[in-house]
C-alpha cells in the first residue's frame, strides 16, 4: 500500500470513526466504542490523537482486513 501523508491518515482514521469498512466490526475492534458517538466527538478524539495513535489504528485495520479477506 502507498504510503499516506499525514494528514490522510487522519482522514482515514476518521473514517474508520463513522464505520467500519466490512460493516461489521469484530468485538475487539479498537474505534468501536466510538462509533454511536456525535460525528464532532469522534472527530475531536481523532483531531487530539497523537501520530502513534493514528499509526496504530491504522495498523490495527490494515492486519484487520487482511486476515478477514483471507479467511
Amino acid at each position: 500500500m502507498q504510503q499516506l501523508s499525514p494528514q490522510n491518515r487522519v482522514i482515514w482514521v476518521k473514517g474508520l470513526m463513522i464505520e467500519c469498512p466490512l460493516y461489521s466490526a469484530l468485538p475487539e475492534c479498537p474505534l468501536q466504542k466510538y462509533r454511536g458517538m456525535p460525528i464532532n466527538e469522534k472527530f475531536h478524539i481523532v483531531d487530539n490523537m497523537s501520530d502513534e495513535e493514528i499509526n496504530q489504528v491504522i495498523q490495527y485495520h490494515k492486519q484487520c482486513l487482511g486476515d478477514r479477506e483471507h479467511s
